[in-house]
């Protein structure tokens, strides 16, 4: 099921490209933006296959780090939907206000 609807999403961008006013303007023809368009999917593509199989020697530990905290913030959504919209409004590691306290030390605003 999953293929069919990766199927549909492609025809229907694939579609889409031709139609919007920002690739039209090119200056391409619709067959070139298509072709475009599909080599793009299958960069996608061949760098997700690398970072599953290959991650660890091709360093690609952050942006599969980020999928697996996004797939576990997800899970948390329906799990926990009040915690969910806490973390969009909040840094666990608190690096960020500190940052942000030493900043406005150093410039003298407080």
């Amino acid at each position: 099921m999953e293929y069919l609807i990766f199927v549909a999403y492609l025809i229907l961008f694939a579609w889409l490209t031709t139609k919007v006013k920002f690739f039209t303007q090119t200056g391409l023809s619709k067959p070139q933006l298509i072709i475009i368009f599909l080599l793009k999917i299958m960069a996608g593509i061949f760098y997700g296959w690398i970072g599953l199989y290959y991650g660890g020697l091709a360093q690609m530990q952050d942006t599969w780090g980020f999928h697996a905290s996004g797939i576990q913030e997800y899970h948390l959504l329906y799990n926990n939907p009040g915690e969910y919209f806490t973390n969009l409004f909040r840094d666990p590691t608190m690096v960020g206000l500190i940052n942000f306290s030493a900043l406005m030390i150093l410039t003298g605003m407080i």
